[in-house]
């Protein structure tokens, strides 16, 4: 896990969201269906994105200030059902024709709520993944912003850095300078090292 933490934000756009859509875009162009191979590439990238804030949190939990320290356990309950939903979409999905239909998630997102009933098994599993990783997000977003104040965090603040890891690969270029400089021993403000 200490690879996603020393890493520059370049490496891990690379590694984490070019390689995996690399790899997938093969199998979603090919004729096992765009369903299936978008279902690949989310699920990919979603994991990715998972292991990353993991590293994240592992690495910044014991730099919090002993006031702002918060139980660990459910984090690590929502990261282990959320990459089994993953693992369990990405699978099932390549066997299962009809297990995913990107239409109806998308719709969902873009703010059609009655697409919900359309969604297939895949696309509510999907979701409920998501939902996981957003609980996770907020986890290292209070826990980064609580170090950045070296105080505890109040309610309603780091809703940016909420924001920036659930847009991952953009969120990658902001936030991974700041792991970077505490990796380095540094303070987050620290503009003097360029990583």
């Amino acid at each position: 896990m200490n690879f996603f933490i020393r890493q520059p934000a370049w490496v891990l756009f690379m590694v984490l969201f070019v390689l995996p859509l690399l790899a997938v875009l093969p199998y979603g162009l090919s004729g096992v269906g765009l369903a299936r191979g978008l279902a690949a590439i989310q699920c990919l990238l979603l994991i990715g994105q998972m292991l990353w804030v993991v590293a994240m949190q592992r690495f910044l939990h014991p730099r919090l200030p002993q006031l702002a320290r918060v139980n660990m356990v459910p984090f690590y309950i929502c990261t282990t059902v959320a990459l089994a939903v993953y693992v369990t979409v990405l699978v099932v999905a390549s066997a299962v024709p009809r297990f995913f239909s990107s239409w109806a998630f998308g719709m969902f997102i873009l703010g059609f709520p009655w697409s919900l009933l359309a969604m297939s098994p895949g696309d509510l599993l999907l979701f409920a993944g998501l939902f996981l990783l957003l609980v996770n997000c907020i986890y290292v977003s209070r826990t980064l912003r609580s170090i950045e104040l070296n105080r505890p965090m109040g309610p309603g603040m780091g809703f940016d850095y909420i924001l920036t890891l659930l847009l991952f690969p953009f969120g990658v270029w902001f936030i991974q300078p700041k792991i970077n400089r505490l990796y380095h021993g540094l303070t987050i403000d620290d503009d003097e090292v360029d990583f």
